[in-house]
């Protein structure tokens, strides 16, 4: 699979940063970048337009090619800006009524004595910038999406086609918008739905009620939606004509799996296999990823080809358990994968059969494995054990294995820092540090510390030993959060 990065255009991007993101990622090995816009980007203002050039030049510079996201708001589905200010394409619901409630503009869909199923818009809602949701089952939304978003775009960037402009990411098009609470609805989903119903308008009205009827109802509605035909293969057509692929990402009540393996070039769907898990931004998004048999679509950041690193356990060993530590009890694989999925740290000994050694994925060695030792999992951490090989020559184990910590400690002191731009500077004490440990407590994922001649980098607990000849000295390092204290640990006494 390829190795995906992914970028958000901010409201103050600049053409230094557009380039020292790209540029980033072509280091850390992602060649293909997917392109995500702001909250209150506009792709007819100039000034926005800017900035997608000052991305696409980073992009002929350093050789990347982008795959540019046609959404503009996270949770909206796909468009949201051009389809979602055309009221004649707003998504509509099906409720029950009594027929003298009905109201002009509401379509009588079927009538039983007094009451009837009606389609009706919902009421809007503040979430929606213009209220509501496109209704992608209207052959109209992939005409105004191609016309609105895809030409102007070609357009504008043509020299990049083909290129550093690699296609379009069709962002999660769906048919239900769960923020209504209600039923869907679309005319050809309803027309499939009662050429096939026995009971016709029985079963229309046990389908807007959401409730199962002995013969079609509620879930038998919801499979005669489609946008595949209606929206999605348009927009493919129209990027095959213009020499550009086609990214679909996808979630509940969008396309199936099956349609979107074979009709993208990249399918982000975060639980099949051979797909791509969007926005891994940590360790522990990447190897539940890869647990699925999932690539990572990874965000673009200090430290990210250390989460492209996770993966490779799983290459070499592709049938390795991956279990929670609450449900481990022993494996027969030659290798393991412990998960503490909890939000709550969890310390205990791995009384493990057998010959084994542990994977340090953010520095890429293996450890030897001991098993009198306490194991201290942070929230969401994870340890990759393998069995041992004739090959293989395993390091001493040290105070931290990935994100594990490999002792039991305690507080001994705290001491004082400057910080300023993600970059901060202390002096450790001037004596004592002999069998002693530092760590660098903050809220952000990545930290990078220099520590004498050692230079260190985590994407998680950032836990390192001390020597006495650092007594004294003065310490740099950055993070892409903020720092909240440095501790001098020590191990705990019995």
């Amino acid at each position: 699979m390829k190795d995906l990065a992914y970028f958000k255009i901010e409201e103050d991007m600049t053409p230094r940063d557009a380039s020292d993101a790209l540029e980033m990622a072509k280091k850390a090995g992602f060649d293909e970048v997917i392109v995500y816009h702001h909250e209150k980007a506009d792709i007819t203002n100039a000034s926005y337009l800017e900035q997608l050039l000052s991305l696409f030049r980073g992009a002929y510079r350093h050789k990347v090619a982008l795959y540019i996201a046609d959404d503009r708001y996270d949770f909206s589905g796909t468009g949201f800006g051009q389809l979602s200010s055309v009221k004649e394409l707003w998504q509509k619901v099906m409720v029950i009524k009594e027929k003298s409630e009905v109201c002009q503009g509401e379509e009588i869909l079927c009538e039983y004595k007094d009451n009837c199923v009606v389609a009706t818009l919902p009421p809007a809602l503040d979430k929606f910038p213009y209220g509501h949701m496109p209704d992608l089952t209207n052959p109209d939304s992939a005409r105004l999406i191609i016309e609105g978003v895809y030409k102007p775009l070609i357009n504008e960037f043509k020299k990049f086609v083909g290129y550093e402009f690699r296609g379009f990411l069709c962002n999660c098009p769906i048919w239900d918008c769960a923020e209504y609470e209600t039923v869907p609805y679309s005319k050809a989903a309803v027309e499939r739905f009662l050429e096939d119903a026995p009971l016709p308008e029985v079963d229309l009205f046990f389908a807007a009620a959401k409730e199962e009827s002995p013969s079609a109802g509620w879930s038998d509605y919801l499979e005669c939606f489609d946008i595949e035909e209606s929206f999605v293969l348009p927009l493919k057509k129209f990027c095959d004509e213009n020499n550009l692929e086609l990214a679909i990402a996808t979630g509940t009540s969008s396309v199936s799996e099956e349609f979107g393996k074979e009709n993208s070039s990249i399918f982000i769907n975060p639980y099949g296999d051979n797909c791509y898990m969007p926005d891994v931004a940590k360790s522990y998004d990447a190897v539940l990823a890869y647990k699925h048999k999932c690539g990572c679509v990874i965000k673009i950041a200090k430290g990210m080809e250390m989460l492209k690193n996770i993966g490779r356990i799983f290459e070499e060993y592709p049938n390795c358990d991956c279990v929670k530590l609450c449900d481990f009890k022993g494996t027969d694989k030659n290798c393991c994968v412990l998960i503490n999925h909890k939000k709550e740290e969890v310390s205990l000994g791995l009384l493990m059969p057998g010959e084994w050694a542990i994977y340090d994925w953010e520095r890429d060695i293996v450890y030897d494995f001991e098993p009198k030792r306490t194991y201290t999992f942070p929230p969401e951490s994870f340890l990759c054990l393998v069995k041992k090989e004739g090959a293989m020559y395993p390091e001493p184990l040290g105070i931290k294995a990935g994100g594990v910590i490999t002792k039991e400690l305690e507080v001994a002191e705290t001491i004082p820092y400057k910080e300023e731009g993600g970059k901060f500077t202390f002096t450790l004490p001037g004596e004592g540090l002999s069998g002693k440990y530092i760590e660098l407590a903050g809220d952000g994922g990545y930290v990078a510390v220099k520590l004498g001649y050692n230079q260190y980098k985590t994407l998680t607990r950032a836990v390192y030993p001390l020597y006495d000849f650092l007594c004294g000295q003065e310490c740099r390092g950055e993070t892409d959060g903020k720092i909240t204290e440095i501790r001098i640990m020590k191990e705990t006494e019995a």
